[in-house]
């Protein structure tokens, strides 16, 4: 509806008067309450959720902060640093700037995340109970009937149950019927969604619960919910799943048909990453999902275990069938298939070699059989070789697959032979050559898989190219040019960005970020004399209210006699030509 000239200066003068009746500090106070917004602290405990598009290649880790006080859920968006290592289940304080049900958190504030306790109750082993929830939208539905999921699941000659079963050696399975009804634990609900509507996964899933408990089921009896989602959802990802998560667990499905995409989710929710791979063996991540060798590669590539460094992080092998190498002269080791139950086999089935960078080679072989029966012959009856970091918190790397006669040589010196194979065991020769230092780009740094050029010296991560080493400048060319493990952070041609607590296109000269791409929350444009207030910023006009509504350095100009003599005075109209409709 157009608002006269006349009906904007009744509700200014309303407007004023009210302001007026709290005294002076009435804008005071507002600015105060703004700051307070931009700068708030808040308690809660941490939810890590992986978002997975096969497709593109592309994956993103999602923080939640579920807020101790409210019980509301706020987004975490880190920028001004690395992200800080938060787990599932964490108790933390943020100090953010809150933006509706996101929070911007600039982790150059040493004040920005502090840990209260950290989830030390994990399980990773045992039956785990879960309930499906087949979500039908308004206007699509789930193309797969409950039975289809429940053979994916439970059922099948092969299934997720009976694949985590196998690969976990027992240590894991998926409960068909928790409720003890004889039943799989499969509803089907309908929620007030479209395939027109933004993605809103969480949304989602808290309707598809309250229908589910009006149907006789309790989600939060449940350590598991899965939510099969119709296909033509409007989501940019294949599935997504919270990390490790003893309870309170979730995961969602948007492809019905892949049961290796319900395995890799339910692989996060039991903590494992990606298995990547890293073929030129330099550091740097080739490809997230490439090690289709494992479930928590690539899904839409069949049934499969999962590889040796996963095994050995969760738990599932025991100890006495990983052994640690130090190489030293040639050495002939021999290896059982990983896929062999542990009590049965013959010899070691992973053999960890200390990488000389903090990381971990895991060697095994590997064979068709069991849920491995279709394993790509790129890795089947093959040594297949990895590179974890020793604590398990990164990305398993897939370096190569060794046939017999074949050899892979790391520039430490490393070598490792794949003398001979059959039925039962590899024959491995390992040794240590004591090979120099390689610095192919002469830039004085050695390169990643090569000992230092010099006693201390930094390794280089691109030995290619004599512009990148760790005495480099980092520059904005989405390369890590110095070779800190970070792309574009600390760039000498960064831009300069500026808070805009406001939300109105111009921000606070106070607070800068300097950053190749625009931060959430921030802005070019440094010229807002008041990030507290939308009214104020230089695409306003001034009103006769003793405020710098246009930030031009003066207050109430021009404003006596405009417009026919009307004071122009608090609220202002948006724009002065809807004043005057």
């Amino acid at each position: 509806m157009r608002r006269s000239a006349n009906s904007w200066l009744v509700v200014a003068i309303v407007a004023l008067s009210v302001c007026l009746g709290f005294g002076p500090h009435c804008l005071a106070e507002k600015s105060s309450r703004a700051e307070l917004r931009r700068n708030t602290l808040l308690t809660g405990t941490i939810r890590v959720v992986q978002e997975d598009d096969f497709a593109a290649d592309r994956t993103l880790k999602v923080h939640y902060l579920d807020e101790s006080s409210t019980g509301k859920t706020y987004r975490l968006d880190f920028s001004g640093g690395d992200e800080p290592r938060l787990a599932t289940g964490d108790a933390v304080a943020i100090r953010g700037a809150i933006h509706r049900d996101w929070v911007a958190v600039d982790m150059r504030d040493s004040r920005s995340v502090t840990m209260s306790t950290t989830n030390t109750s994990f399980s990773m082993t045992g039956s785990r109970s879960v309930l499906i929830m087949m979500v039908d939208f308004q206007d699509a539905v789930v193309s797969c009937s409950d039975g289809d999921v429940a053979d994916t699941m439970f059922d099948g000659t092969q299934s997720v149950d009976g694949l985590f079963q196998e690969t976990s050696f027992g240590s894991v399975s998926f409960e068909r019927d928790f409720d003890g009804d004889s039943n799989p634990d499969i509803v089907r609900v309908t929620i007030s969604a479209l395939t027109t509507d933004a993605c809103n996964s969480t949304g989602w899933a808290n309707d598809a619960d309250a229908e589910a408990f009006l149907l006789g089921f309790n989600p939060a009896d449940y350590q598991h919910k899965i939510y099969v989602l119709p296909n033509a959802s409007p989501c940019g990802w294949a599935g997504r799943g919270t990390v490790a998560c003893s309870s309170g667990c979730r995961v969602w499905v948007r492809y019905c048909s892949f049961p290796d995409i319900y395995a890799h989710e339910l692989g996060h929710n039991l903590g494992m990453s990606h298995s990547s791979t890293d073929l030129d063996n330099d550091g740097v991540i080739d490809c997230t999902y490439c090690d289709t060798s494992d479930i928590m590669g690539y899904s839409g590539a069949g049934w499969r275990q999962v590889n040796a460094p996963h095994k050995t992080e969760m738990g599932w092998l025991p100890g006495g069938q990983i052994v640690d190498l130090t190489p030293a002269a040639a050495a002939t080791h021999v290896l059982s298939p990983l896929e062999t139950d542990p009590l049965a086999a013959a010899y070691p089935q992973t053999y960890r070699i200390v990488h000389p960078v903090a990381d971990n080679y895991f060697i095994s072989y590997r064979r068709p059989l069991g849920y491995d029966a279709t394993l790509n012959s790129a890795y089947s009856e093959k040594t297949n070789i990895h590179v974890s970091r020793n604590d398990g918190s990164g990305l398993s790397r897939f370096i190569v697959a060794l046939a017999d006669g074949e050899s892979f040589v790391d520039g430490y010196g490393l070598s490792v032979t794949q003398v001979s194979h059959d039925t039962l065991s590899a024959t491995l020769l390992i040794e240590d050559t004591g090979q120099a230092c390689n610095d192919q780009d002469s830039d004085g740094y050695g390169s990643p898989g090569s000992s230092a050029c010099s006693a201390g010296a930094a390794l280089d991560c691109d030995d290619q190219d004599a512009t990148i080493n760790p005495a480099a400048t980092e520059i904005c060319d989405g390369v890590d040019n110095d070779c800190d493990g970070s792309t574009d952070v600390g760039a000498a041609d960064a831009t300069t960005w500026f808070a805009d607590a406001d939300d109105d296109g111009y921000g606070d000269s106070g607070n800068p970020l300097a950053a190749c791409v625009q931060p959430g929350g921030y802005v070019i444009d440094a010229n807002d004399c008041d990030d507290t207030w939308w009214m104020v910023s230089p695409a306003r006009y001034e009103c006769h209210n003793g405020v710098d509504d246009d930030c031009d350095g003066q207050v109430d100009e021009g404003t006596i006699g405009e417009s026919g003599g009307v004071y122009w005075a608090i609220p202002c109209p948006v724009t002065r030509e809807s004043s005057l409709q």
